[in-house]
């Protein structure tokens, strides 16, 4: 969801730089993958599932990453002082009394990102977990089989050879 509420800001005016835009625009076109993997999930397809599991695990440590890098952004720009800044912190000492501090407003936000990132990382779990119950149960139910697409169109035998790929990857992972 952080892509369509970043892409917002395009709405508000705040600028961002290429780094930012690129991750709200592949947050976004991701999130339609999650949910048709979400859609299936009461009747499950090993095809499908694996690609969205493998995409959502590509995703998290991706996510990792650019947490890491927009964290180390902020902090150097905390420690800068340009005259913007100096501007800002002007305005914040004479609003200082109507808001929370610095430290607590450092806390919140780390705190936020770290509780974040531990629940995406659960459900990255959660998700291998039930792949490797779908592997398992491959073995004794038809309807969990891997299975090669038979239809002509080209966008289809791309995604089911996608679809096992990321299967096989994802064996040789759990």
């Amino acid at each position: 969801m952080c892509g369509v509420y970043g892409l917002l800001s395009f709405l508000t005016g705040h600028p961002i730089d290429a780094v930012q835009w690129l991750y709200y625009l592949s947050s976004t076109a991701i999130m339609v993958l999650y949910i048709q993997g979400y859609r299936k999930v009461q009747n499950p397809n090993i095809n499908l599932f694996s690609l969205v599991t493998f995409v959502y695990l590509i995703d998290t440590v991706v996510g990792f990453l650019y947490t890491a890098y927009f964290a180390q952004q902020w902090f150097t720009e905390q420690d800068d002082g340009s005259t913007a800044q100096l501007v800002a912190r002007a305005v914040t000492e004479e609003l200082s009394s109507q808001s929370a501090s610095e430290a607590y407003e450092l806390f919140v936000t780390v705190a936020l990102t770290l509780v974040t990132s531990i629940l995406r990382l659960y459900f990255t779990l959660i998700m291998l977990s039930f792949f490797k119950e779908m592997r398992l149960a491959s073995k004794f139910d038809a309807r969990f089989r891997i299975t090669t697409s038979t239809s002509s169109s080209q966008w289809s035998q791309l995604v089911a050879k996608l679809q096992i790929q990321s299967c096989k990857l994802l064996n040789k992972i759990v």
